[in-house]
This record gives C-alpha cells, sequence and structure tokens, in this order.
C-alpha cells in the first residue's frame, strides 16, 4: 500500500490527523469517502487487484494493529 498510503497520509496530516495503523488508515479513507459522498474512493483504494495501492506498488509499510 506504500505510495497510496503516503498519499492519504498526506491528506490526513493536512487535516491535522496522525494515522498511526492500518486500521487508521482504512478507517480514514472510509470518512474521506462519506464525507465527500464519493464511493469511488472506497473502490479505488480498496478493489484487490486494481486497488491504487497495488497499482502503485510497496515502497513504505504502516504497522498493522
Amino acid at each position: 500500500m506504500g505510495a497510496a498510503a503516503e498519499i492519504v497520509k498526506v491528506v490526513a496530516a493536512k487535516r491535522g490527523v496522525e494515522l498511526r495503523t492500518h486500521g487508521d488508515l482504512w478507517e480514514f479513507v472510509a470518512n474521506l469517502r462519506t464525507e465527500l459522498k464519493d464511493p469511488e474512493l472506497s473502490r479505488l483504494f480498496f478493489a484487490g487487484e486494481l486497488s491504487a495501492p497495488k497499482l502503485l506498488r510497496r515502497d513504505f509499510y504502516l504497522p498493522k494493529q
């Protein structure tokens, strides 16, 4: 999830939110999807082999909960 996680972490940081775990990251994306009323956000982020994290490759990791 490396590059995609880093992008999400930047958005979170600009909002004053620190993401420390995978759970924090998933929850932030889910909340962002709801806030923006954009179901595509979850589909792009969570959708298996075509998800943004898989397409952007993994170079950075967040600790698992």
